[in-house]
């Protein structure tokens, strides 16, 4: 069964934005090609997306001046990423959001005749972005804003790169671009060091065979 990652409208965002300055090798670029391969070190690689985040990825790019047509073009080949990928899928449809609240995705109570009361930045689009990653079973989400998705309750891999939020009978693993780019490059989980010593004896060959 090949793993399932969710980008953040973020990674898309920085892989364009470095395709259209000529750059090659950025960490966004890394996971995208890995998606578009439909493979990489981890294995069969399969992406999840919901209309949402295809609808905002669109308005983005045409306020950061980038024409209708282009970005609507970039919008189509991401939902076909995901119907060519290993184990076939449509774009979720994402009704309501917001059950695995983030950091910016939760209105603050205020009181609305105060004048002195700053609002801080509401976004409820990361709270859809988790509910599209848990709602498509993916194993992971990977996000060039971290800190928009962390959650006191998560188990901290690696503090501020690397989370895992568990749910009902799931476990997401929440990670940064660039530590998800060396994931998918090298095949090995990022983790403790303890952690990675594991991982690297199994992907070592056994040289005590013949």
């Amino acid at each position: 069964m090949p793993s399932q990652v969710k980008q953040a409208l973020n990674v898309w965002v920085r892989q364009f934005l470095a395709e259209a300055a000529g750059r090659r090798g950025s960490a966004s670029q890394v996971i995208v090609q890995a998606v578009l391969d439909g493979r990489a070190g981890v294995g069969p690689l399969q992406l999840v997306i919901s209309h949402t985040m295809l609808s905002r990825l669109q308005t983005v790019m045409t306020r950061r001046g980038v024409d209708a047509e282009t970005a609507r073009h970039f919008t189509d080949t991401i939902a076909s990423f995901a119907l060519l990928g290993p184990a076939p899928e449509f774009p979720h449809l994402v009704l309501g959001g917001g059950a695995q609240p983030t950091r910016e995705a939760i209105r603050q109570i205020c009181d609305p005749y105060d004048p002195s009361f700053v609002h801080e930045p509401y976004d409820p689009e990361d709270g859809r972005v988790l509910d599209t990653a848990l709602a498509g079973r993916a194993d992971a989400l990977v996000t060039g804003n971290f800190r928009d998705f962390m959650h006191y309750a998560d188990d901290d891999v690696a503090r501020g790169r690397v989370h895992i939020r568990t749910t009902a009978g799931a476990s997401l693993w929440i990670a940064h671009h660039e530590d998800m780019a060396r994931w998918l490059q090298t095949g090995l989980r990022p983790g403790r060091s303890a952690d990675l010593a594991v991982d690297r004896a199994a992907a070592r060959p056994d040289d005590s065979r013949p």
